[in-house]
This record gives structure tokens, sequence and C-alpha cells, in this order.
């Protein structure tokens, strides 16, 4: 029975390791650009592209539900419940708060994959996608004009501080 059951175990890892190839197959053979192929299978490897090249030397992003940042080269922080404690969330009342945490820790830019947030399983969780919507909603944190085609994400930009004027200025 033991015999029997790694069998089975070794032919569906095979079996699944064959069609992996069969999807990789135009890669491998030049039809298809690498960066074509991980534009239509990678979530993140757009957002994470477009950051490399939007952020400026010493800029740091927080990200929320996506743990897969292969491509990101620059310095991030995920950004959920659980995974740190750098960020206290649930001791956190306003939208002010949420933004001074990320200034304590250096972050400059917010990327979110909204396929996990508004989709809370914690209290902690839906917290944080409130003061998140507060957030924007205040504009402590800005939406950057881009999309990406077919998945579910949005950069955000922290703002700066309010000049002694009034308003609210965006980061250059």
């Amino acid at each position: 029975a033991v015999y029997l059951a790694l069998g089975a175990s070794l032919c569906l890892s095979l079996s699944e390791n064959a069609l992996r190839l069969h999807d990789l197959g135009p890669v491998l053979l030049g039809s298809v650009s690498t960066d074509d192929y991980l534009s239509s299978t990678l979530g993140p490897y757009r957002p994470s592209l477009w950051l490399n090249h939007a952020m400026q030397p010493g800029d740091q992003v927080i990200v929320y539900g996506e743990p897969r940042l292969f491509y990101l080269d620059r310095p991030y922080l995920w950004g959920d419940p659980g995974y740190h404690h750098l960020l206290v969330y649930d001791k956190m009342k306003t939208a002010d708060d949420l933004i001074a945490g990320y200034r304590s820790l250096g972050i400059d830019y917010v990327l979110l994959n909204l396929t996990f947030l508004g989709n809370p399983n914690t209290e902690v969780q839906k917290h944080l996608d409130q003061l998140l919507v507060a957030a924007v909603q205040e504009g402590k944190l800005q939406r950057i004009p881009i999309t990406w085609p077919g998945w579910a994400y949005v950069a955000l930009r922290v703002a700066e501080p309010v000049p002694a004027g009034g308003g609210t200025a965006v980061n250059p």
C-alpha cells in the first residue's frame, strides 16, 4: 500500500511538472518573450518593474496582499498583519496614525493587491482596510494613475506633510 501511494504521488508530481513545461513551451521555443509570459502569468511582475523605475534611491514601499515580489529590486516591507510588529495596526485609530507609522519606517509608496483588500479575514485586517481607505479619502495617500490590465493592483504615494500654509503636497 505504501509503494502504491508513493507511486501515485510520483505520477501526480510528474504530470503537474509536465503541464508546467507545456505552459513554458512557447517561452522556451522563443515564440513568446519572457517579459510577455511573466506579464500574463505573474500578477506582481509589471507593478514590480514599474516601482523599480519610479522609485528613487532611498525610497521604500510597503506591500499588502502580495508576497511574490521576485522582481522588485527596491527595499520593501510586507505590510499585512502578522508578518511583523513594526506597525501595530490595532492600536492605530486614524489615517494620521497609519501615515505616521509609514513615515517612521521611511515608507514612500504603498502597493495594494486589491484581490485581498476588502476581504478581511481578521478584525485587524478589517481595521487596516478602513485605515487605508480613510488615508486615501483624506489625501494622505495619493493614488498613482497607473493600471496593469488583467490584474487588481493599485499604487499609492505617501503625501508630504501639510505645509505651513495648508493644502496637501505630493512627493515629487
